[in-house]
């Protein structure tokens, strides 16, 4: 049977919810101008690689002085795996109005 907790649909009111099972940690949430509550993968080593490889640049060196479409990138991949309907940074783009992108870069650890 499948579970949809997408969407800001809590499915409960478990403890653990939005919790990894992995790390044990909970995962971060952020409300896109849509009004829906998305949750972000963890930012692991894999997910870290492609957004190097995708700039050409260290991490380091994305979050020492960050760049708008940095900020779009790491969320979309964040986000892509799980809301497939966010197809493309440029769709994530659409979704964020200016005042939420100082919110996500903190998230982010950007600031």
């Amino acid at each position: 049977m499948r579970s949809d907790k997408k969407h800001g649909d809590s499915g409960g009111s478990g403890s653990d919810e939005g919790t990894s099972l992995a790390t044990g940690r909970k995962k971060q949430r952020i409300t896109l101008n849509d009004g829906k509550e998305y949750e972000l993968e963890h930012l692991n080593l894999n997910l870290m690689i492609k957004i190097e490889d995708h700039f050409d640049q260290p991490m380091g060196e994305l979050f020492e002085k960050p760049r708008v479409t940095h900020t779009r990138f790491v969320l979309w991949m964040r986000l892509k795996d799980q809301y497939p309907e966010i197809d493309s940074p440029e769709k994530l783009g659409e979704m964020v109005e200016m005042e939420q992108l100082l919110n996500y870069a903190e998230i982010m650890g950007v600031k």
